[in-house]
């Protein structure tokens, strides 16, 4: 909360103005958020998600989508862990489609787990095991009565996917998204 301030630019002839500020309630609405992310391999994504996990009154997470070059399922298992450890099984999850062919690969943070994929996706009560993660963006993105903010901090298959389904969603859609990376060994980077 600001008290005051005072602002060496409203100096007048000798007299300092001082300028009183209080913050005023307002309700805000949560904005409906997806998260398109190819969790797994580093912290980056974790943290955003778990940042907008805590942001319940503020980001109201519609749907996550698995990104990435395969290994959608075990990506869906450490969403589905770290929302239900923050309360919130109730964000639905679904699965990318591309397989870029890591086939079975490890992720980093699969020892995270507390159970098998399987066990963890089952026990999740929003998992979304029959649908394709772009029909999901465009029905969420269509159906939704405000603009949906579409995250993508993964490789973006599923949004070219869904903009191939449905090109209108980008008149309904803000699309944030982090392109690039600071890794070395991506194919098209030196």
């Amino acid at each position: 909360i600001i008290n005051s301030i005072e602002h060496p630019v409203s100096r007048a002839g000798g007299y300092h103005c001082v300028v009183f500020a209080s913050c005023i309630h307002m309700e805000v609405a949560a904005v409906p958020i997806i998260v398109d992310t190819d969790i797994g391999d580093n912290l980056d994504d974790t943290w955003a998600l778990l940042f907008l996990l805590a942001l319940k009154k503020y980001a109201n997470i519609v749907l996550v989508s698995t990104a990435g070059n395969g290994n959608h399922r075990k990506r869906a298992a450490i969403v589905a862990q770290l929302c239900k450890g923050a309360g919130r099984d109730n964000i639905p999850i679904v699965c990318g489609t591309y397989d870029g062919g890591e086939g079975d690969k490890k992720l980093a943070q699969e020892k995270w787990l507390d159970f098998s994929v399987q066990e963890t996706l089952s026990a999740y009560p929003s998992f979304l095991g029959r649908t394709t993660a772009s029909q999901q963006i465009v029905n969420k993105v269509m159906t939704s009565k405000d603009n949906v903010t579409i995250l993508a901090i993964g490789p973006m298959h599923n949004i070219a996917d869904a903009l191939k389904l449905e090109p209108r969603i980008a008149k309904r859609a803000n699309f944030v998204s982090m392109a690039g990376s600071i890794y070395k060994g991506y194919g098209n980077s030196n």
